[in-house]
């Protein structure tokens, strides 16, 4: 079983992760959270949803230097409504055209950094080359969302909103639980990879012991 260290490595590299968790571990996704420097796109309603005036409110709290500075920016599943109707195909859709949406922002404004840094020193010609310079995109998605039911085995029915948010992520994990450890009552949580495009760590377990609070917040949970 890996650290968290290994696990936070991975969602370095990823443009797009996803986080399951049950209710019951709402906690320690929000502390796991907690440790990535992050804006959370909060209550949304799927049918009004704008990510490119998201974008423009936190380049203008930047200018304003009103924001504070973030890598990932973070929806939950969760937080978002449908309209009156969230039959379980309308609301799939929804989400996927909501995480489609922030995809194509990220590498929009990727390209613009791109083109509008070629060549700003027009009489460098070597300052034109960019093979030895890799731009990332301007920030990294991380979805999270709840899960149908806690069980052993997880697949991609037990996701609310379906499946699009998983063949759109490069790293999917879950918060799992297993059996009886030391003097925690009933069932300890640890985190498995689902999927990793980068072709290591699929199928494998993450131990949470070094995740600060994690040993309070399952003291609080599990022994009730």
């Amino acid at each position: 079983m890996e650290t968290i260290d290994y696990l936070y490595d991975l969602i370095d590299q990823s443009d797009v992760s996803l986080l399951g968790y049950t209710y019951k571990n709402e906690r320690i996704k929000d502390e796991f959270i907690s440790k990535l420097p992050h804006m959370s796109i909060g209550m949304v309603d799927s049918s009004s949803f704008n990510f490119k005036q998201i974008v423009r409110d936190m380049k203008i709290n930047q200018v304003l230097e009103e924001g504070e500075y973030f890598k990932w920016v973070v929806l939950d599943i969760g937080d978002v409504t449908h309209g009156s109707t969230k039959s379980d195909i309308s609301f799939s859709k929804a989400i996927q055209r909501m995480v489609e949406s922030i995809r194509s922002e990220m590498y929009r404004i990727h390209q613009e950094i791109q083109k509008n840094s070629l060549g700003l020193d027009f009489d460098d010609p070597e300052s034109h080359d960019q093979s030895q310079d890799i731009i990332e995109t301007p920030f990294k998605l991380l979805i999270t969302t709840p899960l149908y039911k806690s069980n052993k085995e997880f697949d991609i029915m037990n996701f609310t909103g379906g499946s699009g948010p998983i063949y759109a992520s490069d790293l999917a994990f879950v918060l799992k639980e297993t059996g009886v450890i030391g003097k925690i009552k009933g069932k300890k949580p640890f985190i498995s990879i689902m999927k990793n495009r980068y072709g290591m760590g699929e199928n494998l377990d993450i131990s949470l012991d070094e995740l600060e609070n994690y040993k309070y917040i399952c003291d609080y949970e599990y022994s009730k």
